[in-house]
């Protein structure tokens, strides 16, 4: 309940399409496909949680922490 009182105080919009209510939408949350998979880099194993594509939607949701 907090945080739909913050949300419509303080409204955000989606990091992919601009659609005013949530920092990520429903629609583009959808669209986030989770497949984690190991990789190995000279000896060390990384594990990620999905496949990093520069032109998708995580791009968008990262880039701003970086």
């Amino acid at each position: 309940m907090l945080i739909d009182l913050f949300e419509i105080l303080f409204p955000s919009e989606c990091a992919n399409c601009d659609y005013i209510g949530r920092p990520l939408c429903e629609r583009c949350s959808d669209t986030l496909v989770f497949d984690p998979h190991i990789r190995e880099i000279e000896d060390l194993k990384v594990c990620a949680a999905m496949y990093y594509d520069p032109h998708s939607i995580l791009e968008k949701l990262i880039l701003p922490f970086k």
